[in-house]
């Protein structure tokens, strides 16, 4: 019974060193999250039939938080839905992903490689959101 109770008892403290432990990337931005995870801050720009709208100062830890922040500064609708892979954005403003256009996004000008909301950001990345033609 001994040995059980202190195997519990280093487990649960492994537990607590995981759960109050901090992750600090270089060159991330004063401000942390509630878990004490610095919150970068970011640029995002949005493009839109060559229109391109850009926001700097956006503070966000996924490129799914950083168009929420955009939203929120400006009041411009984002549709999503939510899928096993994660957060796809179906509507930014008053344009809808389409078979023909669909919202993507790029991160510091290279293809994302996960979904928007499991999408990492550190500080000074640029999110770019295009409306454009999906590749096969």
């Amino acid at each position: 019974m001994r040995k059980f109770l202190i195997v519990i008892g280093i487990f649960a403290l492994a537990l607590a060193g995981v759960f109050f432990s901090t992750r600090t990337v270089p060159g991330q931005s004063a401000g942390t999250a509630e878990s004490g995870q610095t919150i970068p801050t970011v640029t995002v720009d949005i493009r839109n039939n060559g229109v391109i709208s850009t926001y700097s100062g956006i503070r966000a830890t996924t490129a799914y938080d950083a168009l929420l922040g955009v939203s929120r500064q400006t009041g411009m609708p984002v549709s999503t839905k939510q899928y096993d892979f994660g957060m796809f954005v179906e509507r930014i403003g008053d344009k809808p992903s389409t078979k023909d256009n669909v919202w993507l996004y790029f991160i510091n000008d290279a293809s994302a490689t996960a979904a928007a909301d499991r999408q990492t950001l550190y500080d000074g990345d640029v999110v770019s959101w295009r409306y454009m033609e999906p590749s096969l």
